[in-house]
């Protein structure tokens, strides 16, 4: 009871403190009658052990009512701009949610049955590409997010999970994703298309061929293309096109992006060496065409007649320096972070010595290392770094006071100093800056750097350079394309701050998560209009008194997101990855009322998450895995979309192989469980969550 003030000390290192604070406590108690003089005695006798066993009981559970009801609870608060729930519970409010409560606890307990073997069987989750039987499901985590257009927005009818704890996967983690990325990607592609025929189709073939186009601005170029062919075009005709317009699939190319030059393979090598249009490797899932799309679509942005980077068609553009200058000074900072990180700990002698280790053993190297880390030290401390340093023969006629003299750093600049010694000229200052400021923070580090930076990096401000100058501008470049990327993105919904600068985020390498995938699904199914995200469809405030106050929620305008044939083009080619393509299993498996097969389309993606460490040479040293997940994002007939993940995390993810497959399936097991919702018309009431959930005087409905 007494260590409830200070648990971590009294527990700690403070325990004795605790037993000694426990006596005077007992002679205190003793004293005022509380307890006898006889249980003083007997208590003060005792010797209280702390116990060293971890503590084995199991972790607290939510069951899926509490856990919806703590969910709701929390958006309610940030809706109504309510700090804590302490001050919601003193709102007399009924809030009716939009979850159909009959169908939410069905697919919670079906999800839930999954970790039993029989039950997965059953389910259809055992084959290729989906669980084998010698995994264990019980760290599986699913979950079903679903939603319905209504008018006043996308109503939340399915929120459930297997998860027994508080953290809602789909809005609460980051998880690499592959080919969802490719839906993302495809959208984009679309809209760049849609931006260069409105500003050209009005345009007749003398004016087009004027316009000056960039060879590498393949997109307006294509566009131009057709609108010579067929003046008359119209917009969802040329998308379609766009769509058939083909890409190879080889992955025999190397490419130069995020800094580097990189190369890329194909989930399957059946696709390798294909040319093949958007659409089929959308439906195939064929990473190499969204590779050189999203070269494309980076190209575009960098070459298009505003672009940012036409200006390095002129050599003398005052730009070329102001980049290369903030080229030198970014990557400065890299590298300085990284050795930053190396030294922070060691003390000088440390530092000193480690790299010494790293110089060959030769008077010359030595010396000019010694004298980039000590500059001032006398000559009598550089005979002896030497003679502790270097054998007798390597020092036999050599002539210390000559190498102090030669190797002043008065003679040679940090980016010489670097090259003689062979030790990046940033780490030699680094461990001088820290000789005489011991206790400098990285920030302080990064700031008396800052022309030193610019200095190491002179040799890329030649003439002679020029090959040099434009792989270092192209990448600083290639970061503001991807800047107008992720402002792309994040406009239908990614969650994210920025994106992975590389070609490698058209297949996942910038991470997602669900709920944004369904949110860019909704998009799509409302012919590219957002709508807003409805989990409460009325408040009703004090009722049964003076201030009995009512609202329902109204009907949602929405805001245009892009345009309305973009939507239609795409929910085409999604349609196609249920037809023939990674999702193909789900096909025909839901139907409305009157036994119609509803039409699905949608995108998988699956992805590993793994920690790697990397040593010279591009060696791997280790690959740890920390998570595997599998989505599938998707739409029902023109009112449900939603998403299903499947999601295993911890040192054991790299035992499960499954892919996107799993989740599919899982749909397709649930629809007996989904049917009365799906087949049920938008007029019909829905099955709201039941007052014994109500906590104090907020209900939720």
């Amino acid at each position: 009871m007494l260590s409830q003030r200070r648990p971590s000390y009294f527990l700690g290192k403070g325990f004795d403190a605790l037993q000694n604070l426990t006596d005077s406590y007992l002679r205190v108690m003793a004293e005022q009658g509380v307890i006898s003089p006889a249980l003083r005695d007997a208590t003060l006798k005792v010797s209280t052990t702390r116990s060293l066993k971890a503590d084995t009981s199991p972790a607290p559970t939510f069951d899926s009512e509490k856990k919806t009801q703590t969910v709701l609870r929390t958006r309610l608060a940030k809706m109504l701009d309510i700090k804590s729930n302490y001050e919601l519970d003193r709102i007399d409010l009924t809030a009716k949610t939009s979850l159909d409560f009959k169908t939410q606890q069905a697919v919670t307990e079906a999800l839930h049955q999954l970790d039993q073997a029989g039950n997965a069987q059953s389910a259809g989750l055992y084959g290729k590409k989906m669980l084998t039987g010698n995994v264990d499901l019980s760290p599986i985590t699913y979950s079903l997010m679903l939603f319905e257009r209504s008018k006043v927005g996308n109503l939340l009818r399915i929120q459930a999970d297997n998860y027994d704890q508080a953290l809602d996967i789909n809005e609460g983690i980051r998880i690499d994703l592959g080919s969802t990325a490719k839906l993302r990607t495809m959208v984009h592609y679309l809209e760049l298309i849609t931006d260069v025929y409105k500003r050209y189709k009005n345009q007749s073939a003398q004016q087009l061929s004027q316009i000056n186009i960039h060879p590498r601005d393949y997109l307006s170029a294509w566009v131009i293309e057709q609108l010579n062919a067929n003046p008359k075009i119209n917009l969802e005709d040329l998308l379609n096109l766009a769509l058939d317009r083909k890409y190879s699939a080889s992955p025999g190319e190397a490419f130069f992006t995020g800094g580097g030059v990189h190369t890329f393979n194909n989930f399957s090598k059946g696709d390798n060496g294909k040319i093949m249009p958007v659409r089929q490797a959308l439906r195939d899932s064929v990473n190499l065409v969204f590779i050189r799309m999203m070269r494309d679509l980076a190209y575009h942005h960098l070459y298009r007649p505003e672009g940012i980077a036409r200006w390095l068609e002129s050599p003398d553009d005052p730009k070329r320096k102001e980049y290369l200058q903030q080229f030198a000074d970014k990557e400065g900072q890299v590298y300085l972070r990284r050795f930053y990180a190396r030294y922070k700990d060691k003390s000088p002698q440390e530092a000193m010595e480690m790299l010494s280790q790293r110089v060959l053993a030769k008077p010359s190297r030595q010396t000019m290392l010694y004298r980039s880390v000590y500059p001032n030290r006398p000559v009598e401390q550089l005979n002896d770094y030497l003679t502790d340093h270097l054998s007798k023969a390597a020092l036999a006629g050599e002539d210390v006071q000559s190498l102090y003299d030669k190797y002043s750093i008065e003679k040679f600049d940090l980016q010489d100093q670097g090259y003689i010694t062979k030790i990046h000229p940033l780490e030699l200052w680094l461990v001088r800056y820290l000789n005489t400021h011991n206790n400098a923070t990285l920030e302080q580090a990064l700031t008396a750097s800052a022309e030193p930076r610019q200095n190491v990096y002179r040799w890329l401000f030649s003439s002679h350079r020029k090959q040099a100058q434009q792989r270092r501008i192209m990448t600083l470049l290639e970061q503001e394309a991807f800047k107008e990327i992720h402002h792309a993105w994040k406009r239908v919904g990614y969650p994210f701050d920025a994106l992975t600068p590389s070609y490698a985020t058209a297949i996942g390498a910038s991470g997602d998560r669900p709920a944004a995938l369904a949110e860019l699904m909704g998009i799509i199914l409302n012919d590219g209009i957002k709508l807003p995200v409805v989990r409460f469809e009325s408040l009703h405030f004090a009722e049964g008194t003076p201030y009995e106050t009512l609202m329902d929620k109204a009907p949602a305008r929405g805001r245009r997101m892009f345009a309305a044939e973009i939507a239609k083009v795409a929910r085409g080619a999604l349609v196609g990855v249920v037809e023939g393509g990674t999702a193909s299993r789900v096909r025909g498996a839901f139907r409305d009322a009157n036994g119609q097969t509803l039409t699905m389309g949608g995108k998988t993606g699956t992805g590993d998450h793994r920690k790697e460490v990397w040593g010279a040479g591009g060696r791997l040293i280790e690959s740890k895995f920390i998570s595997r997940a599998a989505v599938f994002t998707f739409f029902i007939g023109e009112r449900f979309f939603g998403v299903m993940t499947a999601y295993v995390e911890g040192a054991n993810a790299g035992n499960y192989h499954f892919t996107s497959s799993l989740p599919v399936q899982i749909l397709r097991s649930l629809e007996p469980t989904l049917a009365p919702l799906i087949k049920a018309t938008p007029n019909d009431e829905v099955v709201v969550l039941p007052n014994s959930i109500a906590v104090k005087q907020v209900k939720m409905l």
